[in-house]
């Protein structure tokens, strides 16, 4: 099985070795296909494509933000992101789009708050 954080249970997506997702000690890595499930289950607004017709695994994770469209994808058997940056950062800066879209949207902040996320 992938790893997992003990602490918010999200895929391992480190950033200087802590979570991205709620900044505890993590060691390993999780799997990209984990972390689309995890965040097409946590993000309300996203929208989600899976491989066959709304069922089977998640193909694709999709946020339009303010600016940014922020998409997560299975590519060829690897996870491509957009904006094209390195995925530790991408989770950063989807979570802070998250967080200020949370400002104004009573479903956001609900599915941020149960999460056990870090605020931005």
């Amino acid at each position: 099985m992938a790893d997992r954080c003990d602490v918010c249970a999200a895929p391992v997506v480190q950033v200087d070795g802590n979570c991205a997702f709620c900044h505890s000690p993590v060691s390993g890595d999780g799997d990209p296909q984990e972390l689309l499930a995890y965040l097409a289950e946590r993000l309300p607004s996203a929208q989600v494509r899976h491989v066959l017709f709304g069922r089977g695994a998640v193909r694709e994770v999709s946020l339009r933000g303010k600016v940014v469209r922020y998409s997560a994808a299975m590519r060829g058997g690897r996870l491509v992101v957009e904006p094209d940056v390195a995925l530790a950062e991408w989770v950063e800066m989807l979570l802070a789009e998250v967080s200020r879209m949370a400002v104004s949207n009573p479903d956001v902040r609900r599915g941020l708050s149960r999460s056990g996320w870090a605020f931005r």
